[in-house]
């Protein structure tokens, strides 16, 4: 045990060797260009996705408030927090209650949307540890007692809905009791170890191919720190899985670029630096304090909308296959206050959609003549397009006769967008003054080639 610890430890070592190496050999690289060096295709609408808790014409009763989904929303839907788990569906053994499924799988198939569906969270009758507490109630973390009945799960829930599934996970958010620091932790969705998880995931793979075989098969969904898709890897999980899921939380957009080359390092080690990844989750709070307490002007959900976008950029310029945000009517971190009313994130999010749609990606990197600023470019039928913001505390002042100089040889922006309507007004003229004060809220800029 202590010898499989320190070689746990020189391999977690090597990968970090391997990020300093990445960060030492690209001439004046710095974590954002790393991170964004990887996007080949160009940004569809199948990037976006969503999370659903309440979905219209699913919930009933006058004390719940149903959630709209409408055509102009994502086409992508993960059904998290929607009810539908194993530990809703299959109370009891033998028996399946379908009909919140079936009508989560019916108006997303309507509405034209890609449906993700995790696997898991184990009912008290089928648990190893029907007693262990977990987010739901009791036993949904730890694992089956028997991979038959995982089988009978998996192979009901593929049987019915076959390739309306775009693609499926083989769990939420894995904890591993093979680490230490892991065990006992009530928030944790899985309690179990690598191994069995490998062995879940080789039955979803066997009933895939049998049952459904234009469904995708994604890892877990693997969040924080990369160790736990080392571990799975090692023991065996990459010759099922068609693609990688993880959670790309991170209190600052910096955090994420460092998750994505924490992600890349392991792949890469593990020789499967080819597979698709996502990020089928992220979320920010969209009901709490600024984060920046220097930018007293910023409301609590101007600064969460910001956030949010920095990050759907980042992400769509690092070549990562997805943004799934979490979750649209989530109280912490949706887009609706409790009364109905939106929220600052959900008209950034659109404009954020609008913008990255049919871009291709070129990168992103801090600006060599202002240090916090952070510019990120793409291309679009032959014009440039550049998002800029402050990632630090407080406001920067820039003068846009150098901002221009760095990003198009002298030449100024055809056109400027700011995040919120609000704002263009001073975003104008900040611009015919020659000056601008950037904050968090990304700024879009458009140079004609």
């Amino acid at each position: 045990m202590v010898l499989h610890s320190l070689l746990r430890c020189l391999r977690w070592a090597f990968v970090l060797l391997l990020l300093a190496a990445q960060g030492r050999s690209a001439m004046s690289a710095d974590v954002w260009q790393l991170a964004t060096s990887g996007a080949k295709s160009p940004i569809g609408q199948q990037f976006f996705g969503i999370h659903v808790h309440r979905l219209e014409g699913v919930e009933r009763g006058p004390r719940v408030r149903p959630s709209p989904y409408r055509a102009e929303d994502p086409p992508n839907m993960r059904m998290w927090d929607a009810g539908v788990t194993w530990f809703d569906i299959n109370k009891r053994p033998g028996e399946f209650d379908f009909s919140r499924m079936d009508a989560y799988v019916a108006l997303a198939t309507q509405r034209g949307a890609r449906i993700i569906y995790p696997f898991g969270m184990t009912p008290a009758w089928a648990s190893m540890r029907p007693d262990e507490p977990c987010p739901y109630g009791l036993g949904c973390s730890a694992p089956p007692r028997s991979l038959d009945d995982w089988k009978a799960y998996v192979r009901a829930v593929l049987g019915r809905y076959g390739g309306k599934l775009w693609m499926v996970e083989v769990w939420n958010e894995p904890y591993f009791s093979d680490f230490r620091e892991d065990r006992g932790q009530r928030a944790s969705f899985y309690s179990g170890d690598a191994q069995t998880l490998v062995e879940m995931t080789r039955v979803v793979r066997q009933a895939i191919d049998e049952l459904s075989p234009s469904t995708l098969l994604c890892s877990p969904s693997f969040v924080g720190s990369a160790k736990r898709l080392d571990l799975y890897l090692e023991k065996g999980g990459g010759r099922y899985i068609d693609a990688l899921c993880s959670h790309l939380y991170a209190q600052g957009t910096k955090d994420l670029a460092r998750n994505v080359l924490e992600f890349r390092a392991v792949l890469a080690r593990r020789g499967l630096s080819g597979l698709a990844l996502l990020n089928t989750e992220s979320g920010v709070a969209t009901d709490g304090p600024p984060v920046d307490s220097n930018a007293p002007d910023e409301s609590a959900g101007r600064d969460a909308a910001a956030r949010m976008a920095q990050q759907v950029i980042v992400t769509a310029m690092s070549g990562i296959d997805s943004f799934y945000y979490y979750a649209w009517d989530n109280d912490h971190t949706g887009f609706f206050e409790p009364d109905g009313s939106p929220r600052p994130a959900l008209s950034a999010w659109f404009a954020v959609k609008r913008w990255l749609t049919g871009v291709q990606p070129r990168g992103c990197r801090e600006s060599e003549a202002y240090a916090g600023v952070i510019i990120c470019r793409a291309e679009r039928a032959g014009l440039q397009q550049v998002w800029i913001w402050h990632e630090r505390p407080g406001k920067k002042e820039l003068r846009l006769r150098t901002l221009w100089r760095e990003i198009s040889l002298g030449r100024a922006a055809d056109s400027v967008q700011a995040l919120f309507q609000e704002d263009m007004a001073d975003v104008t003229a900040g611009v015919q003054a020659g000056a601008m004060r950037l904050g968090a809220s990304p700024v879009a800029l458009t140079f004609r080639n």
